[in-house]
């Protein structure tokens, strides 16, 4: 059976035979936990006596006028810790090898098994008994009872108690059960992330859970291992998080690092902080957050990187959260740009956001940078070529009507333009002509032609007609019978058939009075020439001339001027012809006038 007491008090409880406050037997347990016992008697065993094998288990006792408190008549087993005892008496009396564990801390604070707890116990009948006598574990340490076992073990033998510091069989390393020695229980150093400071009742310390963790904040690297109890005995041992660590938990063996987005700037951090945005944390433990470079940005929080501005955009400074986009008329066209650049002149950029400029298409120009559109060429100019800077003016001979001119064109045939820079060409006047494309001028037409507006060429005066100067829109006809002896002709130098030209009265370039020039054939000869419709002279020709009359066969006359054809008297005598010489008018053998001398 098993009986337990806590927080009780027994006081002036007496028996007649055996344990004024508990009789224990046949293996039975009796505990008491934060119990005082006073003034109690019994012929054995004022507090109590115990029996086969039976168990006592004491904790946090006040014992007051106890003389023999506890009698062990047997193989009983007492365990008593942290008791405050009266030192006139001894409180345990040990018989037939009954076994003691005094768990006990001097008044003093000091833990050895000295004098006054030995006067306190004493053994009986000369039976040998085991007084096990362990240490309370100390500061920074556990155990699973908060006892150090075995190395301090008492052995008691028929000559009385003797202390024996050297227990046999902790120094061989085996435990030894049946004495109730347990070498391998013995006190630990507090975990890492754990600590126990120093306190009068530190042997209540059972159970690693009773070290204490270090704080959030805060961490303990030494583990158990190493035997560095005085590594976990304060507050203190446990060391504040270094900057670019957190700890945010208690019990830290270690902090924690700060993830690459994020950093601790101070010691004893409980938690990292995330970088903001417009700036980034690459590495993790860092202990500051750097701003985005000119040229690149971080939009949102717990970058671990900066992004690029992307063509087309751009950041003159640091720590931005986006890029500024490219202004129209200006461009951006790589990456990382800290600053846009002007289109130059003979490019443009329309809109925003642009990577390049445009070129100015021909027919367009630019003088200045930084523009959004080109210019068209005005009227009388053109552009041949892309990104051109200025309009170049159509040289003489050309013109442009519209504009956006990437040429100009030709004035044509008939056309002409003395300047430069015009909208069109100009029609050549009458009496003029232009005959090749481009011209720059026009030409005039001489004596003997003509032409109209636009003429690409001058008209020669037709047979019949003439023009005696230049500039002519016209040709003048000749008055009848004048006509000319072709076309070209500046004035009228013939006859019309049936007149032949007296050259005597004609004058140059002059029309005489009556056209008198131009006499009818043979009309001075016609009582001659003309007898039974003879003809004298060939007049078919409108080209006949005074000087050079074709005189018919068996006809004369006797100069180049005369006008008088006369018949020859003999037969096959005078040959005719264009010639007055008598041997060119006179057949053979015939001489002189009429070819009449033989």
């Amino acid at each position: 059976s098993t009986f337990t007491a806590t927080n009780s008090s027994f006081d002036s409880n007496s028996a007649q035979d055996d344990g004024g406050v508990a009789y224990v037997y046949d293996s039975s347990t009796f505990t008491a936990t934060n119990c005082s016992f006073d003034s109690n008697s019994a012929s054995q065993g004022s507090g109590v006596y115990m029996t086969s094998s039976s168990v006592l288990e004491m904790s946090s006792l006040v014992l007051r006028n106890a003389k023999g408190f506890a009698v062990c008549d047997g193989t009983g087993t007492l365990t008593a810790t942290h008791f405050d005892l009266n030192a006139s008496y001894q409180h345990f009396l040990l018989d037939e090898a009954c076994l003691l564990t005094l768990y006990q801390v001097n008044s003093d604070g000091s833990t050895a098994f000295n004098s006054q707890l030995r006067n306190q116990v004493i053994s009986e009948n000369g039976t040998k008994s085991i007084i096990h006598y362990s240490y309370p574990c100390g500061s920074g340490q556990w155990s699973s009872d908060g006892i150090e076992h075995g190395n301090t073990a008492e052995y008691e033998d028929v000559n009385g108690l003797t202390i024996d510091y050297n227990n046999p069989y902790c120094d061989a390393g085996v435990d030894h059960p049946g004495d109730g020695i347990v070498c391998s229980d013995s006190c630990s150093s507090c975990p890492a992330g754990r600590y126990l400071p120093f306190t009068i009742d530190r042997y209540r310390h059972v159970g690693i859970d009773s070290c204490l963790e270090c704080p959030v904040g805060r961490y303990l690297s030494d583990d158990d291992t190493s035997g560095n109890w005085w590594l976990h005995d304060d507050l203190d041992d446990c060391a504040a998080c270094p900057s670019g660590r957190y700890g945010h938990e208690t019990g830290m063996a270690e902090c924690t690092l700060c993830i690459p987005g994020s950093f601790a700037p101070n010691y004893g951090s409980l938690f990292c902080t995330t970088a903001q945005a417009g700036h980034f944390v690459a590495n993790e433990e860092a202990t500051e957050e750097l701003p985005c470079p000119a040229g690149r940005f971080a939009a949102g929080s717990s970058n671990i990187e900066c992004s690029s501005c992307d063509p087309g955009s751009y950041q003159p400074e640091e720590g931005k959260t986006s890029c500024l986009v490219a202004q129209a008329g200006f461009f951006v066209a790589n990456q990382n740009a800290i600053n846009e650049m002007p289109c130059p002149p003979g490019r443009f950029a329309a809109g925003s956001s642009s990577v390049t400029c445009s070129s100015c298409q021909p027919g367009f120009y630019q003088t200045n940078e930084s523009q959004v559109a080109c210019i068209a060429a005005q009227a009388g100019y053109y552009v041949a070529d892309e990104e051109a800077t200025e309009e170049m003016p159509c040289p003489p001979g050309r013109f442009a009507a519209g504009s956006s001119n990437m040429e100009c064109s030709s004035c044509v045939p008939g056309e002409y333009q003395p300047y430069e820079g015009k909208t069109e060409c100009i029609l050549a006047e009458a009496g003029n002509f232009v005959s090749s494309p481009e011209a720059t001028k026009q030409s005039v037409c001489y004596p003997g032609s003509h032409s109209g507006t636009a003429a690409t060429s001058c008209t020669l005066c037709e047979e019949g007609y003439f023009n005696s100067k230049t500039k002519q829109a016209s040709c003048i006809p000749c008055p009848l019978p004048l006509t000319t002896s072709g076309i070209n002709k500046t004035y009228c130098n013939a006859c019309l058939k049936g007149y032949f030209w007296n050259s005597l009265v004609w004058k140059k370039y002059e029309l005489v009075d009556d056209n008198v020039q131009c006499v009818e054939c043979c009309q001075s000869c016609e009582d001659l020439c003309d007898v039974d419709d003879k003809i004298c002279v060939d007049c078919s020709n409108s080209t006949a001339v005074l000087e050079t009359l074709d005189v018919k066969r068996g006809w004369w006359r006797a100069t180049r001027e005369s006008e008088t054809v006369y018949e020859c008297p003999l037969d096959r005598s005078c040959r005719g012809g264009t010639s007055v010489k008598t041997s060119e008018q006179c057949f053979k053998g015939h001489r002189g006038a009429l070819c009449g001398a033989c």
